[in-house]
């Protein structure tokens, strides 16, 4: 048999906070990105030609996209 909250201490209990459904959203839709990449492959790749550079010889938008595996046009 479950055991039933008594009426006095549910009244007490602070409401729900919205935001947690929002920061709920974000968690469920970060996790789904990161597996989608993962699957497909996409997460930490690097085009040839700037994985075998050196880093200090990468410009701020090259190692930005390396870290974050967006695609960078080549020069």
């Amino acid at each position: 048999m479950a055991e039933s909250v008594p009426m006095a201490e549910a009244e007490f209990r602070a409401p729900y906070p919205k935001y947690l459904d929002w920061l709920r959203y974000l968690s469920a839709f970060l996790l789904l990105t990161y597996a989608a990449s993962k699957m497909l492959g996409r997460q930490f790749s690097l085009p040839p030609e700037i994985a075998l550079r050196p880093v200090g010889a990468l410009s701020g938008y090259q190692l930005a996209g390396s870290i974050t595996a967006i695609p960078t046009p080549m020069r």
